[in-house]
């Protein structure tokens, strides 16, 4: 299977405001996030770095980062209209 040898899914409907923080699996290698039907904002910590600014993802799109979060927020962009997401998270 190449490089990553597993993987978890986090999926769901973000909040009008920023969700608590879900903790993600040591190990982490590469995070697919995919933005199923509004626009959706999604924030990660980092071990030793802290937590990096919301990242903005349009509707109908995917998004892959090359980092290693220990957990992860998400929001709706525009209040009143869910976002509809899928994380995936690669070891």
């Amino acid at each position: 299977m190449g490089p990553y040898n597993n993987y978890e899914t986090y999926t769901g409907v973000a909040p009008d405001t920023e969700s608590e923080y879900y903790d993600l699996p040591s190990g982490i290698k590469r995070l697919d996030i995919m933005v199923l039907n509004n626009p959706l904002y999604v924030r990660f910590s980092v071990p030793g770095k802290g937590l990096g600014r919301q990242i903005a993802i349009p509707a109908d799109n995917i998004l892959t980062v090359f980092i290693s979060p220990d957990r992860f927020s998400v929001q709706n962009v525009v209040s009143g209209s869910a976002a509809i997401y899928s994380i995936v998270a690669w070891m």
